[in-house]
């Protein structure tokens, strides 16, 4: 059984040990040790990394009795010196503490319950019932936080049995059995918790939630994002250096900006409904000129094009003009970012195009369909568009004659 030295002091960062068992972790040496430092991924708190005698630590994994650190290298020594990367460490630290704030002020404002937390990279979010609709509630939130930080309330760990969870009143009521460790933060938050966490409230500076419009997830719940400690300040300070910037570049006041971004957004879509509104009417000269090259196969009236120079948008609306103003079948594709085939024909022609587009693209490995009159389907490359209009053209002319 491993000892988990984490749980007594997870500001220490260095331990000695003994290997008690190996294994093979998808292609990469695993140890388990006598007694380790290194916290596992669980909780929703990620692993810690560092080193077991100079070998990277890669991954930390948690199996019941024992934790199983995966090395970058073999670990051929029995007797191991262990170090934590101590800023990872940390980081998680004031994030799982911010946490726990977080989840309480959500029920103490709005009693609203968090359902689930992750602890990413760059962010961490939790899951919640209800979020905060107008501004005087997230207002409420985000006081309540900084009161919680500035008052610096001593957050501390103790273990207890099952029996006596009831008077404490806990914040959330565990569903594992045995010892249940305690993460109580003085006056404010009272939770069973296995993570890592500060000492004080103070000591994370910041909880700054990312965003006041929250994305709707399973189940009803509402995920907020949000930074904590030097993640906070480093999320400040970007945000700072992005409006200076927009402000410079503006050549105006900060509180002229958005002002300023909505006009543009007005003015950029106007600019595109004219420019929509143009091309529309230019291809309807382009169709018209395209339909000299209509081919009468057999009393099929058919055009087949490809284009590396419009996008797919273009494409459709050609067809589009060419199936209106002139009875045919167009079998059209290409594009410039992203590679398209149209298939179309004109009202009272037989001819389905959504069987034709799907049977063409199960020939050249891709997936498309559509209705009877217009089908679309991707293709990766223009190579296979021309390949794709080569085989319908000769599938419409076998199944015609």
């Amino acid at each position: 059984m491993t000892d988990r030295l984490y749980f007594d002091d997870a500001y220490a960062t260095s331990f000695q040990a003994q290997v008690i068992d190996r294994c093979d972790v998808e292609g990469k040496p695993g140890v388990v040790l006598d007694q380790t430092r290194f916290y596992p991924t669980s909780g929703g708190q990620s692993h810690d990394t560092g080193v077991l005698n100079g070998r990277a630590v890669i991954d930390v994994e948690d199996r019941g009795d024992h934790i199983v650190h995966v090395l970058a290298q073999e670990l051929p020594e029995n007797d191991v010196h262990g170090e934590i990367n101590w800023s990872r460490r940390y980081d998680h630290m004031q994030q799982h503490t911010g946490q726990h704030i977080l989840s309480e002020t959500f029920i103490s404002v709005l009693d609203a319950h968090t359902t689930s937390f992750h602890m990413g990279a760059c962010l961490s979010t939790i899951d919640i019932e209800r979020s905060p609709v107008t501004p005087s509630e997230w207002d409420a939130v985000e006081h309540r936080l900084q009161d919680i930080i500035s008052e610096n309330h001593p957050v501390t760990s103790y273990w207890v049995n099952p029996d006596h969870i009831e008077a404490l009143n806990l914040r959330k009521t565990p569903e594992r059995t045995g010892p249940l460790r305690i993460i109580d933060i003085h006056e404010i938050d009272r939770t069973a918790c296995g993570g890592t966490h500060c000492r004080t409230t103070g000591e994370l500076g910041m909880i700054q939630i990312l965003d006041r419009q929250p994305k709707r997830v399973h189940g009803g719940l509402y995920r907020i994002e949000f930074v904590c400690g030097l993640r906070a300040r480093t999320d400040y300070v970007r945000r700072i250096d992005w409006m200076n910037r927009l402000s410079s570049s503006l050549e105006m006041n900060e509180s002229e900006v958005l002002d300023a971004i909505n006009k543009m957004q007005t003015g950029r879509k106007e600019g595109e409904r004219k420019i929509r509104a143009l091309t529309e009417k230019l291809l309807v000269y382009e169709a018209d000129e395209l339909a000299s090259e209509i081919q009468v196969i057999s009393d099929m009236p058919l055009l087949t094009q490809t284009f590396t120079d419009r996008n797919a948008d273009e494409i459709r609306l050609l067809a589009h003009q060419l199936i209106t103003r002139h009875q045919c079948v167009v079998l059209l594709g290409g594009g410039l970012d992203k590679m398209q085939l149209i298939f179309a024909r004109s009202d009272g022609l037989p001819y389905t195009m959504g069987t034709l587009m799907k049977n063409t693209m199960q020939h050249i490995g891709e997936r498309g369909g559509g209705r009877p009159e217009i089908a679309m389907g991707g293709a990766p490359n223009i190579e296979s568009v021309k390949k794709a209009i080569h085989w319908a053209k000769e599938e419409l002319i076998k199944h015609h004659d």
